[in-house]
């Protein structure tokens, strides 16, 4: 039979004080039987003595005394079962992870009200893994959809600038054409990865070294620092470990990395610091005005250094590092732009 949370506690709590009650009758009565009746069973003229009245004033006081930490204790034991179903569903909530292989457990208990919350939290259990399967579906299929036709146009076009029979100018307007397809392309595969990192699409986390990734990424940009002369320096203290995704690592380091790359100017300098407890990453920059700290994560922003960009490049940074509970932060330090991963 099922019964509301107020009837349940009530029922209960009156039960246990009753019995309590009736055992300290019992013991208090006892108690005035065998100081104040004799053998004939009459009282005393000595129950208005004062010793008499003291004793029966100290077995009230325990009697009260007693009483209110009975009532405690056995509240404090109700209670815990009582709120054991509430404790185990807070506790599949707080275990639930959108897209996981976890399903919701249905608790058995007799509470109208944690029924009626159990079955809310599994409708909106459902609800959200049924609106999570359909984003991961779109993500796919637009990355599908939208990759290929860019992909092919992209190669006509530089077929068409093979071809010896433009004249110069209309080759000048497919070189635009074929940089807008690009810029696009790769605003697609950033829209993708941003929409990929907030759907909490990449779970499988292990343990991450940023040494080895660093070592990883470094060749791969070997080439653009020694074209525009850059001087990278690395300071490796210790190793910067933290559990999270190696790809979204990857992606992380090499973005930040990319933009030092690309915002020093020729014979600049970038330098690499690395402890167990940060990351950052110096350039020397073309101005000695710092970045604005509160705009340059957004989506989108670009400022006045470079209007092809697409300026999503810190934006995807700044969610991997909140996906993966890290602190990612820029601060203008020693005349440079810093950008700083921590734990």
């Amino acid at each position: 039979m099922n019964i509301s949370l107020k009837n349940y506690t009530l029922r209960y709590l009156t039960l246990a004080f009753l019995i309590i009650l009736a055992l300290w009758t019992l013991l208090l009565g006892a108690y005035i039987y065998e100081e104040f009746y004799i053998d004939d069973h009459r009282l005393w003229e000595e129950v208005l003595d004062d010793d008499l009245l003291l004793n029966l004033a100290f077995a009230l006081a325990a009697l009260y005394v007693v009483l209110v930490v009975s009532m405690y204790v056995i509240n404090l034991l109700l209670i815990q079962k009582l709120w054991k179903p509430f404790n185990l569903l807070l506790k599949q909530i707080q275990d639930y992870q959108v897209g996981s292989a976890h399903t919701f457990s249905p608790l058995k208990t007799q509470v109208i009200e944690f029924n009626v919350l159990q079955s809310n939290i599994q409708q909106m259990w459902q609800r959200n893994e049924a609106l999570f399967h359909q984003q991961k579906e779109f993500t796919e299929n637009a990355s599908h959809e939208l990759q290929t036709p860019l992909a092919i146009t992209l190669n006509k076009v530089e077929l068409l600038l093979e071809d010896s029979s433009f004249s110069e100018e209309q080759l000048i307007q497919l070189s635009q054409i074929k940089q807008s397809l690009m810029r696009m392309t790769q605003l697609n595969k950033s829209l993708l990865m941003i929409s990929r990192i907030d759907n909490q699409q990449f779970k499988q986390t292990e343990k991450v070294s940023f040494k080895e990734v660093l070592n990883s990424i470094l060749p791969d940009l070997q080439d653009l620092l020694e074209y525009k002369q850059l001087l990278l320096t690395v300071v490796q203290n210790s190793d910067f470990q933290v559990a999270m995704n190696r790809y979204l690592a990857e992606i992380l380091l090499s973005n930040l990395l990319r933009n030092a790359i690309k915002y020093t100017p020729k014979q600049g300098s970038i330098s690499i610091e690395m402890s167990h407890t940060h990351l950052s990453i110096l350039n020397t920059p073309s101005s000695a005005t710092p970045l604005n700290a509160q705009q340059i994560f957004r989506r989108f922003h670009k400022g006045t250094q470079d209007n092809t960009s697409t300026g999503l490049g810190l934006a995807i940074a700044q969610s991997i590092a909140q996906t993966s509970k890290l602190n990612l932060q820029y601060h203008f330090k020693q005349e440079k732009h810093c950008f700083t991963i921590s734990k």
